[in-house]
């Protein structure tokens, strides 16, 4: 009985102080040793939840950003090395589902946003791609042939 109450104490103190989380282990940051990417509900906005994300790469480089989520949740995962895949899902009939692919790119030192898709209820995809390199954290890079046109 002791054993439970104790474990049980332990759950409520990693909630409350904000320690649960999910992990998903890849290839993430385009080399050969296996990262973790971490992940945690971290609060609400007027645009959907917010996750806390850390990623902890094999050698040992960190990197932290926060994600905005359109819906309850997401799925992270690695499809393939060097890249960082997301899905949500909004079920009903006018539900639809969201994936977007960021790859890691040296130069921007982040992940950055190559294709976004959505898939409608009805089967109908819708393909966004952005103009200027956006990264996993927000971050919107200029280009080098947007910044000689000033």
């Amino acid at each position: 009985m002791i054993k439970k109450i104790i474990i049980l104490v332990l759950v409520i103190l990693n909630y409350s102080m904000g320690f649960a989380q999910e992990k998903e282990s890849g290839y993430f940051d385009n080399d050969s040793i296996e990262d973790t990417l971490q992940y945690k509900f971290r609060s609400d906005s007027i645009n959907g939840p917010i996750y806390e994300c850390r990623i902890i790469g094999g050698n040992g480089k960190k990197y932290s950003f926060n994600l905005g989520v359109g819906f309850e949740g997401i799925s992270f995962f690695n499809c393939r090395k060097g890249s960082i895949e997301t899905s949500q899902t909004k079920e009903g009939m006018m539900g639809f589902d969201v994936s977007e692919i960021y790859t890691y790119k040296k130069e921007y030192d982040n992940w950055i946003l190559g294709k976004r898709t959505t898939t409608y209820a009805d089967g109908k995809n819708e393909i966004y791609k952005p103009k200027n390199p956006i990264g996993i954290d927000g971050t919107e890079y200029k280009t080098k042939k947007a910044m000689t046109r000033k």
